[in-house]
């Protein structure tokens, strides 16, 4: 949850966006970004995992293996409808 805490960090206490007109939307389109980037994450790089066969190098085949595991998990997640928190927006 390394992204996840230091995206709300840098929104609830650092200077890193002023440039942003914040808002409850584009803070939540941040944060689940954030918690994304975290889901799943095995605590290795793509290239490790493609230089060591992993599945997901083979499954994604060795392309931006990371980003889409976590985007695929993401995106399975909010298809759960108990996990459908943008329901509301439609």
């Amino acid at each position: 949850a390394d992204v996840l805490q230091s995206a709300w960090w840098m929104l609830e206490h650092g200077k890193v966006f002023p440039a942003l007109t914040r808002s409850d939307l584009l803070d939540l389109a941040l944060l689940l970004a954030a918690a994304a980037h975290d889901a799943g994450h095995p605590g290795v790089n793509t290239d490790f995992l493609v230089r060591s066969s992993h599945p997901l190098a083979l499954l994604y085949n060795d392309r931006s293996v990371l980003e889409n595991m976590h985007s695929a998990l993401c995106f399975r997640l909010l298809a759960l409808a108990e996990n459908d928190m943008l329901a509301s927006l439609k």
